[in-house]
């Protein structure tokens, strides 16, 4: 992650190693299972969103490490760039009510959020494909 690709092609030696990974991670995932290192207690539902902060231009704003200084909540994290960042849900146990809860700590979580970008005069939206986003927008440093 954050590493440029430059080969179109993988050598049998990538994909060994790629297989080796993947096992060690494999391995790792069963004996966590077998450790019950997770928890059984019944479902669970929570929710991951990534959002964007734009300039007054609806173009990428890469100033996630101020916003999140400002913003100092324990569920709002980095994302991928630097233009990006993460809102996550505290877990609920599916029954009634948890639907409800998870949306209401949305709502506040995400009208907080607006509200720092707002005061960083920027501005929050959840896309997934920003159409605004140029090129030399995607590069290593805004990783």
């Amino acid at each position: 992650m954050g590493q440029e690709i430059r080969a179109a092609r993988f050598t049998p030696a990538d994909v060994r190693q790629f297989e080796q990974r993947l096992a060690a991670e494999t391995d790792l995932l069963a004996r966590w299972l077998d450790a019950g290192a997770f928890d059984a207690g019944g479902h669970v539902g929570g929710f991951e969103l990534e959002a964007w902060l734009l300039d007054r231009h609806f173009f990428p704003n890469p100033i996630n490490q101020a916003y999140l200084a400002r913003l100092h909540h324990p569920l709002v994290v980095p994302e991928l760039s630097t233009f990006n960042v993460e809102l996550n849900g505290t877990p609920q146990r599916l029954g009634p009510g948890a639907l409800r809860a998870l949306e209401e700590e949305l709502d506040a979580t995400w009208r907080r959020c607006v509200a720092v970008a707002h005061d960083l005069e920027s501005t929050l939206i959840m896309i997934g494909i920003l159409p605004t986003i140029r090129e030399f927008d995607l590069n290593l440093a805004h990783m």
